[in-house]
C-alpha cells in the first residue's frame, strides 16, 4: 500500500508541474501580449462615462480579446502558485502559502472587480449608442461611471500591483533559499516586486517613482517563463 501511494504521488506532482510549468509560460505570453494590446487600444484610458463611449467605438474587438486573455492568465495563477507550493513546501511551507494566498486572492479581486467592470463599460457603451431617449443615454452614463469609477482609487493600484508583488517577493525568497531555481529566476523576481511595490508606495510621495512599474512589469514575465520551463523539466524528471 505504502509503495502504491508512493506512485500515485509521484504520478501526481508530474501532472501538477506540467499544468504549473503551462501556466507559467501561457502566463508570460500573455502579459506580453497585453501591453501591444493596450498600446493598439490607446493610452491613457478614459476617467469619464462620456470618454468611455467615445474611446470604445472600433475597439470593442481588441478589448474583448484583452479582457478574455486577462481572465485567463489570473486563472493560470492557481495551479502555478500550487505548483510553487508543492514544490517548496517541505522547509518553507508558511512563507509559500502566504505567497500562494496572496496570488489567490489578487486573482479573486481581479476577476470580481476588474474583469467584472471592464465587460459591463463595454456592454453599456454599446447600449448607449442604441438608446433611443435622453434619460435613457443619462442612466446608462451613470452606470458607466460607477463601474469606471473603481479603476480610479489607490485601492485598485494595491490589489492589482502591490498583492501580486508580494507575492512574486516571497516565492523568491523562498526559491532563494531552496536553490531548486538557481540564483538568477529568484533575482529578477525580486527586482520585479521590489520596483512594482515602489511604483505604488513610493509614487504617493514621489510620482516619478510610478514609472519603476515599467521595468517591474517587464521583468516578471521572464520569471513566470523561467519558473515555468523549470516546472516542465521537473515533470520530465519524476521517477516511477
Amino acid at each position: 500500500m505504502a509503495s502504491m501511494e508512493t506512485k500515485e504521488e509521484l504520478v501526481f506532482r508530474k501532472q501538477l508541474f506540467l499544468i504549473a510549468g503551462c501556466s507559467g509560460i501561457v502566463i508570460a505570453v500573455g502579459y506580453a501580449f497585453l501591453p501591444i494590446a493596450f498600446a493598439i487600444s490607446g493610452f491613457p484610458l478614459p476617467s469619464e462615462a462620456s470618454q468611455w463611449v467615445t474611446y470604445l467605438e472600433g475597439k470593442t474587438n481588441i478589448w474583448w480579446w484583452i479582457i478574455w486573455i486577462s481572465i485567463i492568465t489570473n486563472i493560470l495563477y492557481l495551479p502555478f502558485a500550487y505548483g510553487l507550493y508543492e514544490l517548496l513546501k517541505k522547509n518553507y511551507k508558511a512563507l509559500i502559502m502566504i505567497s500562494g494566498v496572496l496570488f489567490a486572492l489578487f486573482v479573486f479581486l481581479e476577476l470580481s472587480i476588474t474583469w467584472t467592470n471592464y465587460p459591463a463599460i463595454i456592454e453599456l457603451s454599446q447600449k448607449y449608442n442604441l438608446a433611443s431617449s435622453e434619460t435613457q443615454k443619462l442612466v446608462i452614463l451613470s452606470a458607466i461611471e460607477f463601474a469606471s469609477a473603481s479603476f480610479q482609487t489607490p485601492v485598485t493600484a494595491f490589489y492589482t500591483i502591490v498583492i501580486p508583488s508580494l507575492a512574486t517577493i516571497l516565492a523568491s525568497y523562498v526559491m532563494f533559499k531552496n536553490k531548486a531555481f538557481g540564483k538568477t529566476i529568484p533575482l529578477i523576481g525580486f527586482i520585479s516586486g521590489i520596483c512594482n511595490v515602489i511604483s505604488v508606495w513610493g509614487g504617493y510621495f514621489y510620482e516619478p517613482l510610478e514609472k519603476l512599474v515599467m521595468p517591474g512589469s517587464f521583468l516578471v514575465l521572464f520569471w513566470f517563463a523561467g519558473i515555468g520551463v523549470k516546472f516542465i523539466k521537473l515533470s520530465k524528471d519524476q521517477e516511477f
